[in-house]
């Protein structure tokens, strides 16, 4: 690999950082309180749901067990 790799890695990075800066800049300037509770609201469900399910295979595996012991 040489320099041309990297400059062209580099620019490729800074090209998608300025598209970013870019993009946030010419947004309407809103309240993204709301918007982000939302999706923080949504991300924490999804968190909660692959615990209770994990949570519940996990105990039907021990109840299972518990029963294979008798």
């Amino acid at each position: 690999m040489d320099r041309r790799y990297y400059g062209i890695k580099i620019a490729l990075v800074l090209l998608g950082l300025g598209i970013v800066a870019w993009t946030g800049i010419s947004a309407p300037k809103g309240d993204m309180r709301s918007s982000m509770a939302h999706l923080h609201y949504g991300a924490a469900t999804e968190v909660e749901v692959v615990v209770l399910r994990t949570s519940a295979k996990v105990s039907l595996a021990f109840v299972e067990f518990v029963h294979r012991l008798r």
